[in-house]
Formats: structure tokens, sequence, C-alpha cells
């Protein structure tokens, strides 16, 4: 549905939702979100409508609604970029890890899964195994999704990093996903777990290309197996994809998903 189609007073009454004040919107606008797939009968949001009025909250009632705590770091340098002072915050504190949005997991994924997928590749192919975007694969790849999720889950660490290191040899991989080391992953690795990966992939298989985008910019891991998914952000807030990967897969992820607001 285009955005466009969204009234001032319709969002105007998905706000009003978010804290369960519903009596004052009038019955053309309710019947309006109900049309829409925004509203239930009984006047509450819909999945749909909660992601729209979540998305055009500010930031810090986003962050409430999300369940997410605020960190805040102060960029050292105005010519750095958020994503990386704010990686910075985190590595000073004993974290490990990456701020390309998602990477980590998604390359993990392909890893674990890389002899299988080499094995049904459509072409026969290991460079193409390693080379296509995980959520393409994993869509080629469908009915194959239990066994591809069996296959993470009894994956040994060793061998996932070794194909790691073999999937990041190409540049367009290593480009896409910069400054990652088989040290960082086997800390993401090691913190996850493989079965727990298998959980998020089977997350992601239901539905690849919306679950590709949206995850936090920041995955981190500690020597003690804790871990933080932080967003970043500056003056932005959280978009529809982004409420929608963070809200579905925050009851998988293990460790702590957080605001991180860089000033």
């Amino acid at each position: 549905m285009p955005r466009s189609s969204i009234t001032p007073l319709m969002k105007k009454a998905l706000r009003a939702s978010l804290s369960g004040d519903t009596d004052s919107v009038g019955k053309s606008t309710a019947n309006a979100l109900k049309h829409r797939g925004l509203w239930e009968c009984d006047r509450k949001l819909t999945r749909e409508g909660w992601l729209q009025a979540v998305a055009s909250a500010p930031l810090k009632l986003q962050a409430r609604k999300l369940g997410l705590p605020i960190v805040r770091v102060q960029k050292p340098s105005h010519a750095l970029k958020p994503e990386i002072a704010a990686y910075g915050y985190f590595t000073k504190r004993g974290y490990l890890g990456s701020w390309c949005e998602g990477g980590p997991v998604l390359l993990l994924i392909r890893a674990a899964a890389l002899d299988y997928l080499h094995e049904v590749n459509t072409f026969g192919s290991r460079s193409d195994a390693c080379c296509r975007f995980t959520e393409a694969q994993l869509t080629i790849h469908l009915e194959k999704l239990d066994e591809i999720c069996s296959v993470i889950a009894t994956a040994e660490l060793s061998k996932v990093i070794q194909n790691f290191n073999e999937i990041y040899s190409y540049s367009e991989i290593s480009s896409h996903y910069p400054s990652l080391d088989d040290a960082k992953m086997l800390a993401i690795a090691q913190a996850l777990t493989m079965p727990r990966l298998a959980k998020i992939a089977k997350a992601i298989g239901s539905d690849p290309y919306r679950f590709r985008s949206g995850w936090p910019d920041l995955t981190l891991a500690n020597p003690d197996g804790g871990m933080i998914w932080g967003e970043v952000k500056t003056t932005d807030k959280f978009h529809r994809s982004q409420i929608d990967t963070i809200s579905t897969m925050q009851s998988i992820l293990p460790g702590q998903i957080m605001l991180v607001h860089v000033s």
C-alpha cells in the first residue's frame, strides 16, 4: 500500500493506537484504517498497522515500543562515520565484530552450509555458492530449507571459519562486507552457536528478501559469549524494514539489541 494513501488523520490515529487512545478517532477514519488492513474491527492495530505506527513515531518512542535500551556515544571526530564511532566505543569494552548491517549473520549461514549449498547449486559451481547472496540461495533452495538448517545446526566451528575464509577471499564479498576477519567471525559464531544460527536461518528462510535488510548495524560478541546488536542512529529514525526485522528476530537473537545514539 503506497504511503501516499495514508492521510494525516490516519497517521494521527495510528500514533494514538500505540498508546491505546482510539476513542477519539472518527468513524470514517476508523473505517479507512480497517479497509487498508491497518486496524482490526475492535480498533486494535494489525501487524502492518503496528509497523506503520511505530515507523511514524519519534525515535525514543520507537525504541520503547521495540523494547530497546539507548546507549549514547559521542563521536571523537566529525569525519568519522557514526557506525565506526559506535563500533570503536564497544571494541574498547572488549567486543569484536562488525558494523556491516546483517553481514556476519548472512555470511555465517552461507559458510556453515557451504558444502551443501555447493552440492545443490544449480550450476554445480562452488564459486557461485560462495558468492551468491545468502537470501538468494535460501530462495532458490526453499524446498531444502530444513536440510540447510540441519546442516548449519551440526556444523563444526573450525569448518565454518575455513569456509568463511574461502567465501571472503572473493573480492566482491570482502568489498561488500569490509573489515571482517576470521577472529571476529569466530567470536560471533561461538556466541551465536550453530543450533541458534540454524534457527535464525530458518526465520530468514521464511521470507529471505524481506529479512535481508533491517538488521542492526553492529553485530558484536565478547570473549564471555555475550552479544550486542546495535542499531546506530544520529538524526534519523528506525525505518519500517528495521522495525519489522528487529521485532521479528529479537526473540531468537542472543544477547541485547539496543539503539546506539551517536552525536
